[in-house]
């Protein structure tokens, strides 16, 4: 029996593969930080086709994209989540 921290309620999120995960009802959350990215506890969530966000409480930082993915480009809008991720870390370090 699998447990809802253990299930992908989003298959469409590909972000960082590489680090631990879990599953809310309403969001991807980081185990553990990612390099240059979001801290563990980042909230993370997707919808189908358009809109991607993110949450990190306690740090006053959050995000949102809208972009549409495409069939022949399925991990673009991934990539371009991740940097911009990247660059709201980033932006916030530098402060």
């Amino acid at each position: 029996m699998r447990v809802p921290g253990e299930i992908n309620y989003y298959p469409e999120i590909r972000l960082y593969p590489e680090v631990s995960r879990k599953w809310s009802l309403g969001f991807m959350v980081n185990d553990t930080p990612v390099p240059g990215g979001p801290r563990a506890g980042s909230l993370t969530c997707a919808a189908p086709a358009r809109a991607y966000c993110w949450d990190r409480r306690g740090l006053r930082v959050a995000g949102v994209l809208f972009a549409p993915r495409t069939p022949t480009y399925p991990d673009l809008v991934d990539s371009l989540f991740a940097d911009l991720q990247r660059s709201v870390y980033v932006s916030q370090a530098v402060r």
